[in-house]
């Protein structure tokens, strides 16, 4: 079986009755702001679980996270996943090998952040990757935030140690180098645009295969336009 991607565009009501009960807790102890991105994640991972295996879990699966913050399904240890969330999105991946996901809505963002994560050669290769609108800083963070996030390393690696290299022959995504003293790793990214908002989806080289987010309009599950 390959991934299964599954993104939420908002959240309906009564969507914590998809929790599990130590799921619950967690959602109980969160403020009020972070409860959204919470159920977003979680209900977008148990969707992707339940493609990916032909069954309906939601209560049933609990999704916990590691001390390096990344997400797991309890009793599953066949599967990896990943998690992301951003002003009101959802994206939940599962898969029998390694993957990251990241999404971004595109704002504004100071540009010595571009200094801090990118190299000029980076900014060259990716800059008019979705036309000349293209927010680099946007694009750049969302292609490193998923390879980190697929490593489960996260920010603990600065992101100029994850270098996008080149475009490949398709042009439709970038191979990322990881260069650091423990690792010298290869993955593949797929960055996808959808209305204001970035995504960017990660595979390991010898996993690598074009990604397909199926979005529902919101936590009801029911099927979004694309």
């Amino acid at each position: 079986m390959r991934s299964n991607i599954v993104g939420i565009e908002k959240i309906s009501l009564n969507a914590e009755s998809k929790l599990s009960e130590y799921e619950l807790d967690e959602y109980c102890n969160l403020t009020e702001y972070k409860r959204e991105d919470f159920l977003l994640g979680r209900i977008a991972l148990k969707q992707a679980i339940s493609s990916h295996t032909g069954k309906d879990f939601d209560q049933k699966v609990t999704i916990k996270n590691s001390k390096s913050g990344r997400p797991y399904i309890n009793d599953k240890n066949n599967f990896f996943c990943s998690i992301s969330h951003s002003y009101g999105r959802g994206i939940g991946i599962v898969s029998p090998f390694k993957v990251g996901a990241d999404i971004e809505k595109v704002r504004s963002h100071d540009r010595s952040l571009l200094n801090y994560i990118a190299d000029i050669e980076e900014v060259n290769l990716v800059s008019d990757f979705f036309g000349n609108q293209t927010d680099v800083i946007t694009l750049i963070w969302v292609i490193k935030e998923s390879v980190m996030k697929g490593m489960g390393v996260g920010l603990k690696l600065p992101p100029k140690h994850v270098m996008i290299t080149k475009m490949t022959s398709t042009r439709s995504h970038f191979q990322v180098n990881i260069v650091d003293r423990e690792s010298s790793l290869t993955w593949y990214v797929w960055p996808i645009k959808k209305n204001d908002f970035y995504i960017g989806i990660a595979y390991e080289k010898e996993h690598r295969e074009e990604p397909n987010i199926h979005w529902y309009r919101d936590t009801c599950l029911q099927a979004a336009e694309n």
